[in-house]
């Protein structure tokens, strides 16, 4: 079980299209308590057992602000992952994977609010489209309610087909303590146009893998 983010106040890599600007800012995973005391022989950290959410946009400069949203997993693992019956939920709403959705070893998938803002935006296709149906991008399933990322604060929390919690993201104004799989304090809100992006480890540049978020460095 991980989670999400501090975040690093040195601003990292910029992404410009005709559409944005925004400046990523790297978030930060400092690992807690014992987790502190690794041997000093210890340099590379094992590889993650399970998808991560790492990127989420959710001020964004579009116009209507949640057409641009989006959330951004990673299979860190060895091996092919069937995500299909999986689901994310910000606790007001639930969106679940149709049930032929599955990641390959290194892969990223977009999730999308509005699969056509996305690519506006990015220049990239989306792989899901979870908000409107904007075009011929797959939709995820609407199970309940309505997931739209606040500005202020929310959570993102990835689920597997039996209910049990692969991921958690909380940033802003959140009762983090009421999420499972969370540690301490959500992350800060970040300014307008910025991606919360997690850190990599400098040595193997693999996403970092705690249960909590950090602190600026």
């Amino acid at each position: 079980m991980r989670s999400m983010m501090g975040i690093h106040e040195e601003r990292s890599r910029s992404v410009e299209t005709p559409y944005i600007k925004a400046i990523r800012m790297i978030l930060v995973f400092m690992i807690l308590g014992t987790a502190l005391c690794v041997e000093a022989n210890s340099s590379v950290p094992d590889r993650s057992e399970n998808v991560m959410i790492t990127e989420i946009y959710y001020d964004t400069y579009l116009k209507g602000d949640t057409n641009g949203e989006f959330i951004r997993i990673h299979n860190p693992t060895e091996d092919p992952i069937e995500i299909g019956g999986w689901q994310i939920t910000d606790s007001e709403g639930v969106i679940t994977f149709p049930s032929w959705a599955d990641m390959d070893t290194g892969n990223c998938l977009y999730l999308a609010y509005n699969a056509t803002a996305f690519y506006d935006e990015t220049l990239q296709r989306a792989d899901f489209e979870y908000g409107v149906d904007s075009d011929s991008t797959p939709d995820m399933i609407k199970t309940s309610g309505t997931t739209k990322l606040s500005n202020v604060g929310d959570e993102m929390i990835l689920k597997d087909e039996k209910g049990e919690i692969v991921d958690v993201a909380i940033y802003g104004i959140s009762d983090s303590d009421a999420v499972d799989g969370w540690t301490g304090t959500p992350v800060k809100v970040v300014d307008e146009g910025v991606i919360l992006e997690r850190d990599r480890d400098e040595t193997t540049n693999e996403y970092e893998d705690t249960d909590s978020a950090g602190v600026p460095r």
